[in-house]
């Protein structure tokens, strides 16, 4: 599973924040090339930045899991829509696809 932020407006732009494969969890895994996947797709790396950590900060706690918080941060940050199947992330007020 791979998560990806996009923003919205006339010029569109996809990143990825973060990406996982939840062998773990005993999900299906897919192996690829993170770079291939880059390069291939025009996706750019989405950076952690001070303002998602100051956002990150004042979020409630709705959710437990860091990564998806940062990611929620992100998203409501940038103004992104977020990528996952996450009903939780709906409690944020993100705009969520999946």
């Amino acid at each position: 599973m791979y998560e990806i932020s996009r923003r919205q407006g006339s010029r569109q732009k996809t990143f990825i924040s973060t990406l996982w494969i939840p062998a773990s969890a005993g999900m299906t895994v897919y192996y690829f090339s993170a770079k291939a996947l880059l390069r291939g797709n025009g996706f750019r790396l989405l950076p952690v930045r001070l303002n998602h950590v100051y956002r990150l900060d004042a979020l409630e706690f709705h959710h437990k899991d860091p990564f998806d918080r940062m990611l929620i941060a992100q998203s409501l940050t940038g103004g992104f829509a977020l990528v996952g199947c996450d009903e939780v992330f709906d409690c944020y007020g993100v705009q969520r696809l999946w």
